[in-house]
């Protein structure tokens, strides 16, 4: 008998509230997120902690490590010239990326994100966004 261990970023019960942790950690890098005082973690962590959800800390940190050369966080962080814009960037496609697994395990094909991320379950982003 062999057995399939999931990454917990791609549990389906968890994907809507990682989605959520992304987002949150999307407006924070928005309004917050400089260089020298709130890098790319502490955004991340704060947004974690504020969503107060069942997701582990790694996971949030899985899905945007995967997206960064080498997965090395911090060196984009820290890259020269990068903007909130850039940052926010990050977490919005580590959110998409996401979402559309949220989508393809519950049976129904991608559909355009803008809608779809007021639309998450149990979100309180949606008076947000």
């Amino acid at each position: 008998m062999t057995a399939t261990i999931a990454h917990p970023a791609e549990e389906p019960l968890r994907l809507t509230s990682l989605a959520s942790v992304l987002e949150g950690a999307r407006m924070l890098a928005l309004r917050s997120w400089h260089p020298e005082r709130c890098d790319v973690y502490h955004c991340a962590q704060r947004a974690w902690r504020a969503q107060n959800v069942p997701v582990p800390f790694a996971a949030v940190t899985y899905q945007l490590r995967r997206l960064v050369e080498g997965g090395q966080l911090l060196e984009f962080s820290d890259t020269e010239g990068r903007t909130r814009g850039q940052v926010a960037e990050l977490f919005a496609a580590a959110r998409d990326h996401v979402w559309r697994q949220y989508q393809i395990s519950q049976g129904s094909p991608p559909s355009p994100l803008r809608a779809a991320v007021t639309a998450i379950p149990g979100s309180a982003l949606a008076a947000i966004a």
